[in-house]
């Protein structure tokens, strides 16, 4: 499975923005291409991949004003937020113990 998580420490919380890290960034389509967040079952955002912003060129997802209105309406300041890696341009967020929707 492609299943991954990540902490919403502040910067994650209050920036609209995201690291995937080394271990998901390997099956994530390159830089510039287009990737479709799926925000459990709240909509989706459009987005490029960035992998400029990380000196080992793993993936950074910039969600801007969106993501952090999904990610504070949704989760806690230093909660895990859960993602799974559906293909190379798309991904599904989800907190732990919720059902993952279906694309």
């Amino acid at each position: 499975m492609n299943n991954y998580s990540i902490i919403l420490g502040i910067t994650y919380f209050n920036k609209g923005y995201f690291n995937l890290g080394v271990v998901a960034s390997h099956i994530i389509d390159n830089h510039g291409k287009p990737l479709k967040l799926i925000l459990m079952n709240q909509g989706e955002i459009l987005i490029n991949i960035n992998r400029t912003a990380n000196k080992n060129q793993s993936v950074r997802l910039y969600g801007g004003k969106p993501l952090i209105n999904f990610i504070q309406t949704n989760f806690h300041l230093n909660e895990e937020m859960y993602f799974e890696v559906i293909n190379p341009n798309t991904i599904r967020i989800y907190k732990h113990g919720k059902n993952k929707q279906s694309t």
